[in-house]
């Protein structure tokens, strides 16, 4: 995800909660206010960490949600990223996703690569989803250069397989933009096989910037999710494609955005899907409130709704009424 570097607002150790209607399986369904940009939930028993893009000073800031809906910075997930990166590049660390593998955890990020000046994705690793993450790569694990870097990792396991979906970083230099997949190893630190294109940048809503992949199965296909625009603007938005299998082919589905600016929630964004143990599908992303733009000062409040299908098709619950007075619209 593009991010502003500089003026930030801080994470803060407990943050504000506003309850949306919630089921009984996930109690913290919610919108929490501050910064929490480029979210990605990883549900551990009844705990629920939450992993977003470098803020005040931390490179991937972490809030602990408990069970019954009490909220916990656990600070920095990865207090040195690798060496190849840029280390006066502050941040530059952004979109971060963790999964769970035989050995423990690994964390995805993009950091600026030191030799070519691009985002580049690697890969951390840890024995406990709160770190702290290591990382011990001597290059990235993903970067195309020529098509201006790679940003946005997000993973995906399918009957065992696991998988790697990413963004090319054309909109930094005026190149085409495209999302990305290509299966891992067992491990989760190494690619194999080779990387397959999946949707490119459209005009229309999407203006030629599309971003941020996270997939889901369901009922035999797949469905990628992904953001589009000005990430700065209330014109961001997320919408889907519709997937045969987990490396395509994929199509869209409206000419729309599935998720677009509301009165409570201004340019949702950076969304990922996660399937909690128990089946729920759970959507993470970040929005404006009433302020857009951190120049304006405005901050990217995280939210966090159940998906459930009606014909296949992903719903989302909506804000409560007491919601949407508590941010200011109502």
């Amino acid at each position: 995800m593009i991010t502003l570097v500089g003026d930030r607002s801080p994470a803060s150790e407990v943050a504000h909660r506003i309850d949306v209607p919630s089921s009984a399986s996930v109690p913290f369904e919610a919108r929490y206010e501050g910064d929490y940009a480029d979210p990605y939930v990883l549900v551990v028993g009844e705990d629920t960490y939450t992993y977003t893009t470098n803020a005040e000073g931390m490179n991937v800031p972490i809030l602990l949600i408990r069970a019954d809906g009490s909220t916990e910075s656990l600070g920095d997930a990865l207090p040195h990223p690798a060496r190849w990166s840029d280390p006066i590049a502050s941040g530059f660390v952004w979109a971060p996703s963790v999964t769970a593998t035989d050995d423990g955890y690994v964390l995805y990020y993009s950091a600026r690569e030191s030799r070519s000046g691009r985002q580049c994705i690697s890969a951390a690793t840890a024995t406990n989803p709160a770190g702290p993450f290591t990382d011990t790569s001597t290059e990235p694990l993903v970067c195309q250069r020529l098509l201006g870097g790679s940003i946005d990792p997000s993973p995906i396991t399918v009957d065992g397989q696991q998988y790697l979906l990413w963004k090319n970083d054309g909109n930094c230099c005026d190149l085409p933009i495209s999302l990305w997949i290509q299966p891992l190893d067992d491990t989760g630190l190494s690619l194999t096989d080779h990387p397959t294109r999946l949707l490119a940048a459209a005009s229309g809503w999407e203006a030629g910037v599309i971003e941020a992949p996270s997939m889901i199965e369901h009922e035999g296909r797949f469905l990628l999710f992904y953001s589009a625009n000005q990430w700065d603007s209330a014109d961001y938005g997320v919408g889907y494609a519709v997937c045969a299998t987990v490396t395509g082919p994929c199509s869209r589905t409206t000419a729309h955005a599935w998720l677009a600016s509301t009165a409570s929630e201004n340019g949702p964004g950076g969304a990922e899907v996660t399937r909690t143990p128990d089946g729920t599908v759970l959507l993470a992303y970040h929005s404006w409130g009433d302020t857009v733009g951190y120049g304006n000062g405005g901050t990217r409040g995280l939210s966090i709704r159940t998906i459930t299908f009606a014909d296949g098709q992903p719903t989302v619950t909506e804000l409560s009424a007491n919601s949407q007075a508590a941010l200011g619209e109502v």
